[in-house]
């Protein structure tokens, strides 16, 4: 079935509106609320506008001014909303191939994990996670209950996978200010280093091979953002805990992914769905390729 056309309507004009928006969904939920004030202020950090999405029918006995008026009410209440450039946007649904266009507009689009468009499917699979792997744009998850601190953390798998995610995150750690923590895991399963498969090699030799992986991947992105610091964490364990764990305390969790799984198009039962709540800090998955896409 074809989804309707989007239909926007803007407030007002100006640089920043002009600039690619922080894309948030808004239901007029209490999780939509927080996720409105967090890109209130992931604009400031770019200089640029806010755009709010409703889809039409989500929810029940309510109109899509009512959300609207419910959004640029948390807008006004929160520090520098009020000053800020917002335009509206309603679509027919997030899924479609109507909306990646508008994904390919924004600067990032920002749904709350607790929210109508947060939930899983009826397949189990999180909405996030089905937009992440269409997506134009970097995703932020918004969980139900976050911390906030001074720095941003990046997985880094060792591969070619992780370069988008390892680029938004040293843009983020600028824009901020903040110290970057890489974070790179191994396990008996896990191994990037080629001395991997040489099973007489200690573990130690091993844990050391996965630090020069993490070391080189980053080297490059070091060069190019000298002033921001960067930890380098190398940790024996699963990808999925060891990076909720770091979530905790963080300003952002940013990561990659391959953008499909078993259902295609879908990253599914992946270390991005495991985050999506298990995440104490926002989360930002970013696909593969984009990079070359935008």
């Amino acid at each position: 079935m074809n989804q309707p056309e989007p239909t926007a309507r803007t407030s007002s004009g100006g640089a920043a509106a002009r600039r690619a928006p922080i894309a948030v969904v808004v239901d007029g939920s209490a999780e939509c609320h927080a996720a409105i004030a967090w890109s209130v202020r992931e604009a400031a950090v770019h200089g640029t506008g806010i755009q709010l999405i409703h889809v039409r029918g989500a929810v029940r006995n309510r109109s899509g001014k009512a959300v609207f008026d419910d959004a640029r009410a948390v807008l006004a209440s929160t520090p520098g909303g009020a000053s800020a450039e917002v335009t509206e946007l309603a679509v027919g649904g997030l899924l479609g191939s109507g909306f990646v266009p508008v994904t390919a507009r924004a600067h990032m689009l920002v749904i709350a994990a607790g929210s109508t468009q947060g939930k899983r499917t009826r397949l189990g699979a999180p909405y996030p996670a089905l937009l992440a792997a269409k997506s134009r744009c970097p995703v932020v998850v918004i969980p139900r209950e976050m911390t906030d601190g001074p720095h941003v953390v990046v997985g880094v798998d060792g591969t070619e996978s992780s370069e988008d995610a390892i680029a938004v995150a040293f843009e983020e750690a600028v824009g901020r200010g903040v110290a970057l923590k890489a974070v790179h895991t191994w396990n008996d399963f896990q191994l990037s280093t080629a001395i991997a498969h040489d099973t007489d090699l200690p573990w130690e030799a091993v844990e050391t091979g996965e630090k020069v992986v993490l070391s080189e991947r980053l080297a490059g992105w070091r060069d190019r953002f000298p002033d921001v610091p960067v930890i380098e964490i190398v940790a024996k364990d699963s990808p999925a805990r060891q990076l909720a764990h770091q979530s905790r305390g963080a300003a952002l969790l940013v990561i990659g992914s391959h953008g499909r799984g078993p259902i295609s198009g879908l990253v599914f039962r992946s270390t991005s769905e495991s985050l999506m709540y298990a995440s104490r800090c926002p989360l930002v998955v970013v696909r593969r390729g984009l990079r070359e896409e935008r």
